[in-house]
């Protein structure tokens, strides 16, 4: 019966566009084009009842999509693609209704956004559908956060922040996605305190989140039996570590920026509370990471490998300049770092992941921000003082104190006081060459 309303619903409200007589309104007893398909709303409604009812149709398709009480609804997996399919046809096609619908952007915007929460939704509620995310889908999905229209973006960065702070989402692959926030534009007063607000939700999130993956660490090695091998340990460390949310972090910011400052406030969002959290052997781990995903290349092709690298390399550059003293200190990182194999392929250079890693264990390159120096008080010109202690003119020119200027001055006051006895018989009295001393 389920299956059956889902038909009907996409049937209806889904596939078809909406009725011809919904596209116009009586303006003084004529018809004119309203410029959406789906008319006016009512009363003080946002959204005419026709887009309502697409967007009602849409969460109907995902929900019955959902597994209950971890059975699969519906036609199983099929239905779980069929909603997938629906959610991520609206989503990459800038919010477009599946039937071709003429739209206006308000429209859109919130089709995006249904569309965007029901897919994250039904991530979060089917492991199975986690797993089957794609690449490309995910990079959609993760893009709403810094999508143009800024009730879109901050509705859907507070939902994927309860979703990393609850733990209903895996941690890795989400919280690699919600730095993205540090990113989202933000033009006017209104938009950056939002923005603002949004950061430190997500901030909070993730210190939440990364806190409790430490202790589920801890607790799963607590349980490990006695003479576990490494793969065990590794195991549990790809599955329980916050640290392995740095690649996806990693990938996702490269993908979506280029300016370096911007790069590094939105990995010091997830750096932060990772490092808090951890010890040396923590940070080194960082590192090694970093050094690995600069010496890979990006798995979805294309172009983007080298702003990857940049990144990478960026992202050591930020641990070592804000959280590292000495990196010989470090000592060997915990266990192997494993890089997720739908981001990262084995660079065809194999040199690259050589150098990279050499690098890494190199100290910073950028200059920590050093606090301005205090001012010191202001020595006084050598004119002033020479005016305040020995109240000379305004006009006297003060004299260097070399050996040659003094010598010269020597003479010059000797020979007055030769012409001064001529005239007035007044005693000769001259400076002597060899010390201070006078003689008649």
């Amino acid at each position: 019966a389920t299956s059956d309303v889902v038909e009907r619903v996409k049937s209806s409200l889904i596939e078809q566009r909406p009725p011809p007589d919904l596209a116009f309104e009586d303006t003084e007893g004529r018809s004119s084009l309203s410029g959406s398909d789906f008319g006016q709303p009512k009363g003080d409604q946002a959204f005419a009842e026709a887009f309502l009812a697409l967007r009602a149709a849409l969460k109907v398709v995902t929900a019955s999509a959902r597994p209950l009480q971890d059975k699969e609804c519906g036609r199983k997996k099929a239905a779980r693609q069929d909603a997938f399919d629906l959610c991520f046809k609206v989503i990459e096609s800038d919010g477009e209704p599946p039937s071709g619908a003429q739209c206006t952007s308000e429209e859109r915007a919130e089709l995006r956004l249904t569309a965007a929460s029901n897919a994250l939704a039904l991530c979060c509620a089917n492991k199975e559908a986690n797993r089957e995310l794609s690449a490309s889908r995910y990079a959609s999905l993760a893009s709403v956060l810094v999508d143009r229209d800024d009730v879109v973006r901050n509705e859907f960065a507070r939902k994927l922040s309860h979703v990393v702070q609850s733990g209903q989402a895996p941690f890795a692959r989400w919280a690699g996605a919600l730095v993205l926030v540090a990113l989202a534009p933000a033009s006017g007063s209104e938009e950056k305190e939002e923005k603002r607000k949004a950061v430190a939700m997500a901030s909070r999130a993730l210190r939440v989140a990364v806190a409790r993956q430490r202790r589920s660490h801890a607790q799963a090695i607590r349980r490990l039996p006695p003479g576990a091998g490494t793969i065990e340990v590794d195991r549990l460390a790809t599955r329980y570590l916050p640290d392995y949310a740095l690649p996806y972090a990693v990938h996702n910011i490269a993908r979506t920026t280029r300016d370096d400052a911007k790069v590094s406030k939105a990995l010091l969002l997830l750096l932060e509370p990772l490092v808090q959290t951890a010890g040396d052997k923590g940070v080194a781990f960082l590192l090694a990471a970093c050094a690995d995903m600069s010496g890979h290349d990006d798995a979805s092709g294309g172009d983007n490998t080298r702003r990857l690298r940049a990144t990478a390399s960026l992202g050591a550059e930020v641990v070592k300049k804000h959280f590292v003293k000495n990196v010989d200190a470090l000592g060997e990182h915990h266990g192997a770092v494993y890089l997720p194999t739908q981001l990262y392929k084995e660079s065809s250079d194999p040199h690259a992941l050589i150098e990279a890693r050499r690098k890494s264990s190199e100290p910073s390159s950028v200059k920590k921000a050093r606090k301005p120096a205090a001012k010191k008080p202001a020595r006084k010109p050598a004119a002033k003082r020479a005016r305040d202690s020995d109240d000379s003119s305004d006009g006297e020119v003060i004299h260097a104190t070399s050996a040659a200027d003094r010598a010269a001055r020597r003479k010059s006051s000797n020979e007055s006081v030769r012409r001064a006895a001529k005239n007035n018989q007044v005693p000769v009295r001259e400076f002597d060459k060899e010390n201070s001393s006078t003689s008649a």
